[in-house]
């Protein structure tokens, strides 16, 4: 069901320059739990789910995973966080762009940024495991001032 549609331009700069376009949310009617959401990139249509409240914490999954794979963690960290599982593009229910050049460090991070810019929080704690901490690793190294650790 789509709740809204309000394309917003947002430009970060911070040791380099990312231009993130997005649109407003969808929410999708997901399994797993959760609030189950989709979030834009330009045209990169990115699928999440949603678990608590506070700080913004997001799990970033490994190859060839999705979401799923931090359930055994999600309900001690939802207990003080909003913990943000995204499937990363090219993965699950996330899109697949078809060019190599989309599945870049830097492109990969862009919807990370996306995601955090249309939940409207300043920073969050980003946690990565396999290519999702390489994805962590390079938004820290990028954009320091937005992630809290």
């Amino acid at each position: 069901m789509r709740l809204d549609y309000r394309p917003i331009t947002c430009v970060c700069i911070e040791k380099g320059t990312v231009n993130v376009t997005f649109s407003a949310y969808d929410f999708c009617a997901g399994e797993g739990g959760g609030r189950c959401q989709y979030f834009w990139n330009k045209d990169i249509r990115l699928h999440a789910h949603l678990f608590g409240a506070g700080p913004p914490l997001i799990l970033l999954h490994g190859f060839p995973e999705y979401w799923g794979v931090w359930t055994s963690q999600i309900e001690e960290f939802s207990r003080d966080h909003l913990v943000i599982v995204p499937d990363l593009r090219g993965f699950n229910m996330s899109a697949r762009p078809v060019g190599i050049a989309d599945y870049t460090a830097s492109a990969a991070a862009s919807d990370v940024l996306a995601i955090i810019m249309q939940l409207g929080f300043p920073e969050a704690t980003i946690v990565g495991h396999d290519i999702g901490g390489m994805v962590a690793w390079w938004l820290a190294s990028q954009f320091p001032l937005l992630v809290e650790r």
